[in-house]
């Protein structure tokens, strides 16, 4: 890696190591100091202290463990409520449901009375055709008629004009 970077930026970057480790040096030293200002304290002001802050250590917490606790019972209810209403708008009411019902209903039978219609023109077409064979058949087989005799109008008296 040492070879790799350039001649200037190492004098930079070896500056910047140098100033990194003398304040590591000072962090080590003041550490230092404290540990032996704390060692040389008199044994009754350090427990004392201790001591103190653990029965005056009035932060709040129950405090603010019940204002906690009510704000999350309020965005729970209030979000239940809320998927309720939710709830209900997205399902069907019962009108909605019967109407549908009826509607398919409906359709059916209409569906149903125009294939009856369509079969009774059928027979219809049917009764037509067989009553015209019929008759045809009859005819054909029926003797011939006799015609009436033609009636002579004699001539001699002419029509009044």
């Amino acid at each position: 890696l040492a070879e790799t970077v350039d001649p200037a930026a190492r004098v930079g970057l070896e500056g910047r190591l140098a100033v990194l480790d003398n304040q590591i040096l000072q962090l080590e030293n003041d550490l230092a100091v404290t540990g032996r200002q704390i060692a040389a304290a008199p044994a009754e002001l350090v427990s004392h202290t201790a001591h103190q802050n653990l029965v005056s250590a009035d932060d709040g917490f129950e405090d603010g463990m019940m204002v906690g606790g009510f704000t999350v019972l309020f965005f729970a209810t209030a979000l239940g409520f809320l998927l309720r209403w939710r709830w209900r708008r997205a399902r069907p009411s019962k009108a909605a449901e019967v109407r549908d019902e009826s509607s398919q209903r409906l359709e059916r039978l209409e569906q149903g009375m125009d294939a009856i219609a369509v079969e009774i023109e059928r027979i219809s077409e049917g009764q037509r055709f067989v009553t015209r064979l019929l008759s045809e058949s009859q005819a054909a087989l029926a003797p011939p008629k006799r015609l009436a005799k033609a009636v002579r109008v004699p001539r001699d008296d002419p029509a009044p004009r």
